[in-house]
Order: structure tokens, then C-alpha cells, then sequence
């Protein structure tokens, strides 16, 4: 990756068909303002759905197959610090499957170039490291004494629940030059691989000591737990929350769209893998596809 910042592009990461119903959601919200490019990362296991995905017309999006470790537990969240490695643009914006764009992201990928070598990451609504989910959350790695030969991650974990920090979410991040902490962030993600989070925990523990920039939730908003709900620029359907009351109205009309405009074929293979989903169409007496 260059410096230059000559090509910008938003990511995503697919593996399975799990989340490809978000999937379809997020880049559809996506093209409402960003017509420029965008590449699925993808582990080759959704069975042919997010090329079609892809290939659709309102979509037009470009695959790239990256390697996929199969571990005992959390490999995705594995993989998803491993994604800074496999980006094809100087100036990348990484969204989750499960997100949703209000609003432009432009201001994103105008900040990248003032701050190249840093990190740009997101703040979980006003949680701080002091609450009772995000500290119960470290303190594991304390407990379970996550180790690295390189990563001092004991003290680093110390720290995160010693000082008052923002609780981040990696759900949304933009980089330009992620090498001096990409690797950082891969091997403390990798060493966690036995708790859940491992990804969002590894950048937490990482900021109590590198250079990053941090932006409010209105960039990654919880629909339950926002703080910034009205100005919202990208919604997060965080654990599977895209089906609670409080995300539906942002999130339904929008898979409504999906399904009347067939993107993908969407139609044939809804809910795919999405449990939450299916099981929401059930409550509604809705069919779904076999798919």
C-alpha cells in the first residue's frame, strides 16, 4: 500500500453466508453515497452469494479471495485483524457487514490523509473501560493470562482498566499506512484467539499505548446504546441487533429494498445462514427461502 492516498476505497469482510443478508443491506446503504469503490475480502465459503453480490448492478463491487484460518473458536475475529494486510487502496474504509451509512462518508477518507500513520477508530457510544461489560471483558485477559512473546499484553491490560479510556469498536476503522500497528493489532488479536471480541480487545489494549485518532459513535452507532443517535452517519447492528425494535426502522426498509430490487437474487437465498433473521421471518409467518 502506498502513501499517496490515489485510490480510496471502502472493504468489507465475508466469510460463509452467515452475514451475507447484511451484507447486502450495508453495501446497498453504501451506494446511496459512495460511488466509488468497494472490495469484499472473502474467504471463498458463501457459495457463490457474495459474487452475485458483487456482479449486481446496484452493487458492482470487486471480490478478492484472501486465506482463511479455521481455529477452535473466534477465527473470524482472527481474521479480521489479519484485513489491513490484504486492502487494495492507499486510503481504506473498512466497514462491517452489519452496518448501515445514514449518511456521507467522505469526511472518513479526508481525515486518513492528515493522520497516515495512525490508526482512525470509533467510540462505542459513551462506554469507557471503566464499565461493568467493557471491564469484565479485560479483565479475562488478565485472569486467563493472554500471553505474546513480543506484546507485553498483561500490563497493557492493567492500563486499559487502570485509566478511564473510550471503549473503541472496531466496526468501522480507516487507514492509509497501518504497518507500524497492523502487525501489532494481529499478533495481540491472534494470542486472545480463545475469547470472544478478540479483535475489538486487542485494539483497546493497543491504544493505551500507540498514536491513534478517535472518533465519536456518530461514525459506528449502536442502535440500542448510541449516544449520538440524531446525527448519526453509520449505524451498527452490533450482535445481531438489526431485528430489535429500536433497529428495525432503520434497518427493515432498507432489506425491504434488497428484496424488491433482487439484489444478488437475494430473493432465492434469504435469510442464507442469518438464524435472526430467519427466525424473525418465522415470528412474522413470512417464507423464507430454503436457501
Amino acid at each position: 500500500m502506498g502513501t499517496s492516498g490515489k485510490s480510496a476505497g471502502v472493504i468489507y469482510f465475508n466469510h460463509g453466508r452467515k452475514h451475507t443478508v447484511r451484507l447486502a443491506v450495508s453495501m446497498a446503504s453504501l451506494r446511496r453515497f459512495h460511488p466509488g469503490a468497494i472490495t469484499i475480502l472473502d474467504t471463498g465459503a458463501s457459495e457463490g452469494v457474495v459474487d452475485r453480490l458483487a456482479a449486481d448492478r446496484n452493487i458492482l463491487a470487486k471480490v478478492q479471495t484472501i486465506p482463511f484460518e479455521v481455529r477452535r473458536r473466534n477465527s473470524c475475529y482472527c481474521a479480521k485483524a489479519s484485513l489491513w494486510r490484504y486492502s487494495p487502496y492507499d486510503t481504506t474504509l473498512f466497514l462491517d457487514a452489519d452496518t448501515v451509512v445514514a449518511r456521507p462518508v467522505d469526511e472518513l477518507f479526508s481525515l486518513a490523509p492528515n493522520y497516515p500513520t495512525l490508526p482512525i477508530l470509533t467510540q462505542f457510544s459513551g462506554w469507557t473501560t471503566h464499565g461493568n461489560l467493557v471491564a469484565s471483558r479485560i479483565r479475562k485477559w488478565v485472569n486467563k493470562k493472554v500471553t505474546s512473546p513480543t506484546e507485553d499484553i498483561q500490563e497493557m491490560a492493567k492500563q486499559a482498566l487502570h485509566c478511564k479510556l473510550p471503549a473503541v469498536n472496531t466496526g468501522v476503522m480507516a487507514w492509509i499506512e497501518p504497518q507500524s500497528w497492523g502487525g501489532r493489532w494481529e499478533e495481540i488479536t491472534h494470542a486472545g484467539w480463545r475469547t470472544p471480541f478478540t479483535d475489538e480487545l486487542a485494539m483497546q489494549l493497543l491504544i493505551t499505548e500507540i498514536p491513534h485518532i478517535l472518533l465519536d459513535d456518530r461514525y459506528n452507532c449502536s442502535p440500542i446504546y448510541g449516544a449520538h443517535k440524531r446525527e448519526a452517519v453509520i449505524w451498527h447492528m452490533h450482535g445481531n441487533k438489526q431485528c430489535r425494535p429500536e433497529a428495525l426502522p432503520i434497518w427493515w426498509p432498507l432489506y425491504e429494498d434488497c428484496l424488491r430490487e433482487n439484489i444478488g437474487g437475494i430473493r432465492e437465498w434469504s435469510p442464507a445462514g442469518d438464524k435472526r433473521l430467519r427466525a424473525y421471518l418465522d415470528q412474522l409467518n413470512q417464507p423464507v427461502s430454503e436457501g
